[in-house]
């Protein structure tokens, strides 16, 4: 894989467990976020959605205002801590109050050919945040557990029957405004509702290997084990139209493995591609490592 990381110690962190957590933007940078989100505030709430970021709607003017704001911020500390990296596009994240505000588990679209490459997220807390307004979750190693080509709209996750397993996988991780968790965007990841009276906000910045070709996969709606690869740039990201094909090249048609994952392949799973012992896979091991 493609080194993205200045430091050896966290190039080889984020290869084990698919994730680092860093420090990253002053106070002032983050008042200086806030408060250019709260001009953006209106316009994302009124998506309508308990969970909300930018890239939900298909308003170009608000999804380009939001990238160049958190790119300005964000992409000079950036380059501190990555090499040779392209920025994809920036969102705020919001969660609004209510137990409807929950992420569920999931693992975020491929962006690359992930069998030569990392693309990630640099995902920025706007506000501390906790269990009580929705911190960040992850289960370490599990961007290892199986190479899959992830579509950017609805398709058949192969661990749909083995969430309550993947929940007891879960890590709890509180965070620092400024505090920046950088993802594989393999990794399997959730969030808790924000159940305070305040909006929790983030902003994130997906990125990619400058070497690397930019893509998006999109799955057919008739067969959904056939997904067209494009190539992509990032103008065709940013005026994406949801649920529709990308206005890009489409290079070729691939079949791609959906197949349900058993809770016995993910038993193997966790302990050999994860590095870890059979302990780490009771849930009651868990807080323990």
């Amino acid at each position: 894989m493609t080194r993205l990381f200045r430091s050896q110690a966290l190039q080889d962190e984020f290869d084990l467990y698919g994730f680092v957590r860093l420090p990253l933007l002053s106070a002032s940078q983050v008042d200086t976020l806030t408060e250019g989100y709260k001009t953006l505030a209106e316009a994302h709430r009124n998506i309508g959605l308990p969970f909300t970021t930018t890239s939900h709607s298909n308003d170009h003017e608000l999804i380009g205002a939001a990238d160049d704001m958190i790119a300005r911020i964000l992409g000079p500390e950036m380059d501190k801590v990555l090499l040779n990296y392209r920025l994809l596009f920036g969102n705020f994240l919001i969660k609004q109050s209510g137990p409807k505000s929950a992420t569920p588990l999931h693992q975020d679209t491929s962006f690359v050919d992930e069998s030569r490459y990392s693309s990630i997220s640099v995902w920025v807390s706007l506000v501390d945040t906790d269990q009580q307004n929705g911190c960040m979750r992850f289960i370490r190693g599990s961007h290892h557990f199986r190479h899959l080509l992830r579509p950017t709209h609805s398709y058949a996750w192969p661990f749909d029957g083995v969430r309550e397993e993947l929940t007891g996988l879960l890590e709890d991780f509180p965070s620092q405004r400024g505090e920046a968790f950088i993802f594989h965007h393999g990794i399997i990841h959730a969030s808790y509702a924000n159940m305070t009276a305040s909006p929790r906000v983030a902003a994130v910045m997906a990125a990619y290997p400058g070497e690397a070709d930019l893509l998006m996969y999109f799955a057919d709606e008739k067969d959904s084990n056939t997904v067209s690869k494009y190539k992509m740039t990032k103008d065709a990201y940013l005026r994406f139209v949801k649920g529709t094909p990308p206005a890009a090249d489409l290079t070729e048609k691939l079949q791609a493995d959906y197949s349900p994952v058993t809770p016995a392949q993910l038993r193997d799973m966790v302990i050999a591609r994860s590095g870890y012992t059979s302990d780490y896979y009771s849930p009651a091991a868990v807080a323990d490592h």
